[in-house]
């Protein structure tokens, strides 16, 4: 398993004192300048092992960081105006920034900016991560993607990322109509299993159109996938912004579901993300990849069916993201069968989305999107083979109206022959009713596939019960 990084001795020029190990002094100072006041100087101590040099220059470039004379906080409440923007409600918080409503002076309509908080961009090249990351997710031409239309910093202010508001307009109680702002998977309410499938194959949708302009996301889970209010429409948020010189290091705070930077001692040492929806890769230090992405969709919508992420902390570590991220490196999740009954189809699904190996997932996240949509609609996905009972029971599931109708043409034809034998030899039809009667038998089946083969090339409804109909009219 895979350790957090403990930095080595450091010398005077800001190298490791064994070549090829350890941190720069820098970053260290990146990483403890993040900090709180009060929890500075023992992050120092812990951090440098007694080296009382390495100790010297951090405490040296600490009071010389605090001592700048600083640009007042703007103060982000309800009113404040930043550029050409006035902040009209808060719609989320976290360690790294906020997201507010925001009115556009200039076009006069609302939009969603993401402010960075002061402490989370000061660090070198954090704030160049961050417009890099959005230029790219700027390109992305998706339905089920959250548009980013801007970033920067404002003139003595924040830095900030413009992005389309997921709202829509619904009749309001006195008849006028109210603009209503979308909530995240992890918030909004799914009444129904189909209705959390259709979500997460929606949001599949979206991360293959970033993934066909070069971008990835890195960091899938339900709280950055958000839910239209009144069309129910998945849009996935935050693309490539999950840059490492801005999500903070995790503490004994940190909940395994935040998004956050870990050192590591595989390629480079540092990776950014949410450990519980983490793929094992990317969880032992391999750079993210489309593959990683198709994991993080499967255990979002594992999430979204057991009613809990597929890692949760249990204890063994004092840093709730740490036990997870141990427990990813280690193993698969337990089964999603053992939370809650899933539909076995629906679960090998996300069983491959969410395979150990990422050659074993689904190529891409266009093919994960359409097994689900097949899921949804009755129709064989790729996870299912052959099965060729299965498949003429999802047949016969597409097709209830025509079963159905079959079936109660048989009870007829069946029951019909039956009342006339039932009258007695004397009967003056009942010879050729019972040579009807067998014939129609031998002509059912013929009239199902007839009925299905109409259906599904198009022909109505109707044109095929017409053709039984007169399939079984008797002879005069």
């Amino acid at each position: 398993m895979m350790r957090l990084v403990r930095p080595t001795l450091v010398n005077q020029e800001g190298r490791s004192s064994r070549p090829g190990s350890g941190v720069y002094v820098d970053e260290l100072f990146v990483e403890i300048s993040r900090l709180p006041l009060a929890a500075r100087d023992a992050a120092v101590r812990e951090r440098c092992q007694g080296d009382e040099v390495s100790e010297k220059l951090l405490f040296a470039m600490l009071r010389a960081e605090t001592s700048e004379p600083r640009r007042p906080a703007v103060r982000l409440i309800e009113g404040t105006t930043l550029g050409r923007y006035r902040l009209e409600e808060p719609l989320g918080s976290g360690a790294t920034a906020s997201v507010w409503k925001a009115w556009d002076t200039h076009l006069h309509t609302f939009t969603a900016l993401k402010i960075l908080n002061p402490e989370a961009a000061k660090g070198p090249d954090a704030l160049d991560a961050v417009l890099r990351e959005a230029r790219a997710a700027s390109a992305i031409i998706s339905d089920h993607v959250v548009r980013v239309k801007t970033a920067g910093r404002f003139d003595e202010g924040p830095a900030y990322v413009e992005m389309e508001l997921c709202a829509e307009h619904r009749p309001g109680g006195d008849g006028a109509e109210v603009l209503e702002v979308g909530r995240n998977l992890a918030e909004a309410e799914l009444p129904t299993l189909r209705d959390k499938v259709r979500a997460v194959a929606e949001a599949a949708r979206g991360v293959e159109a970033a993934h066909r302009v070069g971008v990835l996301h890195r960091d899938l889970k339900p709280g950055n996938i958000l839910l239209t209010p009144e069309s129910c429409r998945a849009k996935v948020t935050d693309f490539g912004l999950a840059a490492d010189q801005v999500f903070p290091f995790p503490d004994e705070g940190t909940p395994a579901t935040a998004t956050v930077t870990l050192m590591l001692e595989a390629r480079g040492g540092r990776v950014v993300g949410t450990p519980a929806y983490m793929a094992p890769e990317q969880a032992l230090g391999h750079p993210p990849t489309r593959a990683a992405d198709v994991y993080g969709l499967g255990a979002t919508l594992y999430a979204l069916v057991t009613g809990r992420p597929p890692y949760e902390p249990d204890g063994r570590h004092v840093v709730p993201a740490l036990d997870v991220l141990a427990q990813v490196q280690a193993g698969a999740p337990p089964p999603m069968g053992v939370f809650t009954p899933v539909p076995r189809r629906l679960a090998a699904v996300v069983e491959r989305a969410m395979s150990r190996s990422p050659r074993r997932r689904y190529r891409t996240a266009g093919d994960l999107a359409r097994d689900l949509e097949a899921w949804l609609a009755d129709r064989p996905t790729s996870a299912d083979g052959r099965a060729p009972l299965l498949r003429l029971f999802l047949l016969a599931r597409r097709q209830r109206v025509l079963v159905a109708t079959v079936s109660l043409l048989a009870l007829v034809v069946v029951g019909f022959g039956g009342a006339v034998g039932f009258l007695g030899p004397g009967f003056v039809l009942s010879a050729w009713v019972k040579r009807r009667q067998k014939k129609l038998r031998a002509a059912l089946p013929d009239a199902l596939d007839v009925l299905v083969l109409s259906t599904e090339s198009g022909a109505s409804l109707m044109a095929a019960i017409h053709w039984v109909t007169e399939e079984i009219q008797p002879v005069h």
